[in-house]
């Protein structure tokens, strides 16, 4: 059987970087399953994908009508199509894989920003409900929501978790992270805090859980901010308006490649989260031995096991104790260290691709 696969967002970051980690993966498998890569050839060949793939164009763009129409009842050559985002093509015919990494946009309408767009999302995610032979969940928490919230029943959902790149490695030459900090401008012992800036992200709590700690000074720390995007200018305006503008910097993109130390230079990530499929810069963290201190909401604890410390996200006394814990207390950072190491290695791409392959087989 030849699966064709949605590749279009092959370059993102969140749903790219999962997608990524699973085609690099099932490749190595002794018995890999034949597949057709749909997406922008330039970006799947510079990716080298071309190495144990087929591929092939297509460039409609993600969750657009056009896709809808352009998008055939049957891929030519395949005998079922597996799309890694809930924007499945409603005319396909064959059997259908679709993962779904969370139901954000049925939970937080409000985010989709117009009556349209949630239509659209209600409607397609009844599609999937409908129509999928299986769904994928990047957590058990998501497959439960999935269950409950599509009417989608137990034996069509499996857990397929993320896990972090294998290139995604910590630096074993410190003067590297050194030198990095330096030419980032950050200072030493910042604080992390890594995503979008969109509303479940709750980084706006998190500012004012630090401007007391940063106004009476019981942390020095600055906030150091990554993967904002176009909505830097957004959280900035949000940090004069608490009054914080001083001890925050937003980052500009920071290239795949340097993301380790990025997290390795800082003292502690920080994720408070109100809503995660999964949370990766939980584990990414971990990784490379930085100590975390995360929101106990959603998947976030099913992710990060006993290698974070947990907080309220909707309680700012909550957070500040845990921030201090991890800041101020060398025995508990060690303690994150040791157990960060050994919980993200509950996670593999090599453990979820032979999992994939067998729900391939089984179609």
């Amino acid at each position: 059987m030849t699966i064709a696969f949605d590749a279009r967002m092959v370059s993102y970051s969140g749903i790219g970087t999962h997608i990524r980690g699973l085609l690099r993966a099932l490749r190595r498998l002794p018995r890999p399953p034949q597949m057709t890569l749909l997406g922008d050839l330039n970006e799947l060949t510079a990716l080298r994908f071309q190495h144990g793939y087929q591929l092939e164009t297509y460039t409609a763009p993600v969750y657009s009508v056009w896709s809808q129409f352009w998008f055939p009842r049957r891929w030519n050559g395949a005998q079922a199509l597996h799309v890694p985002h809930y924007n499945v093509p409603y005319r396909y015919e064959d059997s259908l894989i679709v993962t779904i990494h969370d139901l954000i946009h049925l939970l937080f309408p409000w985010h989709l920003g117009s009556a349209l767009k949630l239509a659209y999302a209600r409607y397609t995610f009844g599609k999937v409900a409908q129509r999928a032979d299986r769904i994928l969940c990047d957590s058990e928490y998501t497959r439960k929501d999935v269950m409950e919230r599509l009417g989608v029943e137990a034996d069509r959902v499996a857990v397929l978790p993320c896990a972090v790149d294998e290139r995604f490695q910590p630096a074993t030459d410190l003067a590297a992270v050194e030198t990095f900090r330096r030419r980032m401008r950050l200072p030493r012992g910042y604080l992390l805090a890594v995503g979008l800036d969109k509303p479940h992200k709750n980084f706006p709590f998190l500012l004012r859980v630090l401007r007391p700690l940063w106004k009476d000074g019981k942390i020095e720390a600055p906030l150091a901010v990554a993967g904002c995007g176009g909505k830097a200018a957004k959280l900035q305006e949000a940090a004069a308006k608490i009054g914080v503008e001083e001890w925050i910097r937003v980052l500009d993109w920071v290239p795949e490649n340097e993301m380790p130390l990025l997290y390795q230079a800082a003292s502690a990530l920080i994720f408070p989260s109100t809503y995660e499929g999964f949370g990766l810069p939980v584990l990414e963290a971990q990784r490379v031995g930085t100590p975390v201190a995360a929101s106990d909401a959603a998947s976030i604890p099913e992710v990060g096991g006993e290698g974070a410390v947990y907080f309220d996200p909707f309680d700012e006394d909550s957070c500040r104790h845990a921030l201090a814990r991890v800041v101020e207390d060398s025995q508990l950072r060690a303690a994150l260290i040791e157990k960060g190491h050994a919980n993200e290695q509950r996670f593999s791409y090599a453990e979820s691709a032979r999992r994939l392959a067998e729900i391939y087989q089984h179609l």
